[in-house]
């Protein structure tokens, strides 16, 4: 109940695990290729919705290794 993106209970959303593990995927292949840098200095807050959106957005420079 605490990440209601994917819902709980008896009717969570089927495609959770094929998403959690996609999401493991690219984060392994992309973490040890690139340098990700927080531009702004972000508190990492975010507005309570649906999908949960970053305040302000979250913006990024991304570099090679």
């Amino acid at each position: 109940y605490l990440y209601p993106v994917f819902n709980a209970g008896k009717r969570f959303c089927l495609g959770k695990p094929m998403a959690i593990h996609t999401l493991k995927l690219t984060l392994a292949y992309l973490v040890p290729r690139f340098r990700f840098e927080d531009k702004q200095g972000h508190p990492g807050t975010y507005n309570w919705s649906l999908v949960k959106k970053m305040k302000g957005g979250f913006l990024v420079t991304v570099s090679k290794k």
